[in-house]
C-alpha cells in the first residue's frame, strides 16, 4: 500500500506506469470534463472509474482484494476512511476469481482506518485488502476515481 498526494504522483512512476496519462485523466474529472463512469487510458490495461456516492456506516461492509489489477484510490471531492489490512491470514467470505472477476470479500475487520480528503490517493495492491466508502463522522457525497491498473504492466 501506498498513500500519498496526488500533486506526488510521479515520483511513484517506477511503480505506476503512464503516470502522466492517469494525471492527464484525472484532471478531466477534477475539471468536470469528464462525467462519464469509465475513461479507458490504455484500453482494459488501464482505466478510471468516476465514482459520486454517499459514505456508510462501517457495520456491514467487507475488507476486497483484487488479483487482477491495483487499485489508484484518489478522492476529489469529500472525505472518507478506507480500511486496510493484509490480505494474508484473512478469511475469505466469497469471491469471484472462480467466475472470472476480479474481487474477493474478507470476513475480519480492517488493521487501521486511513483518512483520505481531497487530492489524497492511495495504491492498493493483490496483498492489500481494503474496505472503502466509510464515514468520517456524518455520511457525506463524495467523489473519488479509481484507477484500475493491470498488474503485469507494474
Amino acid at each position: 500500500m501506498v498513500l500519498d498526494k496526488l500533486t506526488n504522483l510521479k515520483a511513484y512512476s517506477k511503480l505506476i506506469p503512464k503516470t502522466d496519462e492517469i494525471l492527464a485523466a484525472i484532471e478531466k474529472v477534477r475539471a468536470g470534463e469528464f462525467t462519464g463512469s469509465r475513461l479507458d487510458i490504455d484500453g482494459d490495461s488501464i482505466f478510471l472509474l468516476n465514482q459520486e456516492y454517499e459514505t456508510f456506516d462501517r457495520e456491514g461492509r467487507q475488507l476486497e482484494a483484487h488479483r487482477k489489477y491495483i487499485d489508484l484510490q484518489a478522492v476529489i471531492k469529500g472525505e472518507e476512511y478506507i480500511g486496510w489490512s493484509e490480505v494474508e491470514g484473512l478469511t475469505l467470505a466469497s469471491e469471484e476469481y472462480s467466475k472470472g472477476g476480479d474481487i474477493a470479500f474478507y470476513n475480519e475487520e480492517p488493521k487501521i482506518y486511513i483518512p483520505m480528503t481531497e487530492g489524497a490517493f492511495a495504491l492498493f495492491f493483490p496483498q492489500d485488502a481494503h474496505m472503502p466508502c466509510i464515514k468520517m463522522g456524518d455520511s457525506r457525497k463524495v467523489q473519488k476515481v479509481v484507477v484500475k491498473i493491470a498488474v503485469d504492466l507494474a
